[in-house]
């Protein structure tokens, strides 16, 4: 969506907001649910090529390379599995890596995805391939990851890379981003918690992280401008078995190729 589009769209909604406000949380639902696709980079379609596929009972579009122990990938949202190669080097001569498309994300089933739906992938992903070595989740994935983990996800470790700690933040900071105040931010943060059927309190990953026995790894930058250090930071002082690990100038993506987050990761699963 373009500069202009995205000014029309936020009058459109604000203008609909002072006449018909329910109407117009739902559109803003609409657009905040439905994630945009983007074409794949070459390394990715060259390391897509290289895995076997595996299409769970939901429609589910898994990537998987390597044999071994499980670890499972959880990408970010408009995100999609084949970004998650980036481990490949690192892990899948050890590791049988599981790559996931979340709903409405790569080759994956639905139009309309939000993080319980993540979350349900992740479980059903773990009841296929079996216990779990270790999952890694990046962005909204590392935020599903720990709450996986604090539902009783069967893994042995817990990396959450630029991953929020409060999934109501990213809520509150779209609508700010889009203008909503009043009743019609009022009916958006209550058919929010509807659509994605977990209340904003259940999510805040950060308040119950102190349930999860697991060791726990959470990396983010300082500089990251889509999910904020303190999102983060948020986690470090209710680590039973974790640890925080901060970066400098990598920002919410470039931490994914970072060579020194990756072999953090690595060494932190061995």
């Amino acid at each position: 969506m373009n500069n202009l589009s995205f000014i029309l769209l936020k009058s459109y909604i604000n203008i609909l907001g002072y006449v018909a406000p329910e109407m117009a949380a739902k559109k803003a639902q609409s657009i905040f649910f439905t994630p945009r696709k983007y074409a794949q980079k070459p390394w990715e379609i060259t390391a897509q090529d290289t895995a076997r596929t595996v299409v769970l009972d939901s429609g589910i579009n898994c990537l998987v390379w390597g044999q071994g122990e499980p670890i499972l990938l959880m990408h970010g949202w408009e995100g999609r599995a084949s970004q998650m190669s980036v481990f490949l080097p690192f892990l899948s001569t050890k590791y049988m890596l599981i790559a996931i498309n979340a709903p409405a994300h790569g080759d994956s089933q639905e139009t309309r995805s939000n993080p319980n739906k993540f979350i349900k992938a992740i479980f059903e992903a773990q009841k296929y391939f079996g216990p779990l070595k270790a999952i890694i989740g990046h962005s909204m994935g590392g935020g599903a990851a720990v709450y996986a983990a604090i539902e009783g996800l069967k893994v042995e470790k817990i990396i959450s890379i630029a991953g929020p700690s409060n999934f109501q933040h990213s809520v509150e900071s779209f609508a700010a981003l889009i203008g909503l105040r009043g009743k019609v931010l009022g009916h958006f943060m209550k058919q929010t918690e509807q659509e994605v059927q977990l209340t904003f309190s259940e999510i805040d990953m950060a308040s119950r992280i102190g349930n999860v026995d697991q060791f726990v790894l959470i990396v983010h930058d300082e500089n990251d401008l889509e999910v904020p250090f303190l999102q983060g930071r948020r986690y470090e002082d209710k680590l039973i078995n974790g640890e925080f690990f901060a970066t400098q100038n990598l920002g919410h993506r470039k931490i994914m190729k970072s060579e020194i987050v990756l072999q953090k990761v690595t060494d932190f699963i061995a």
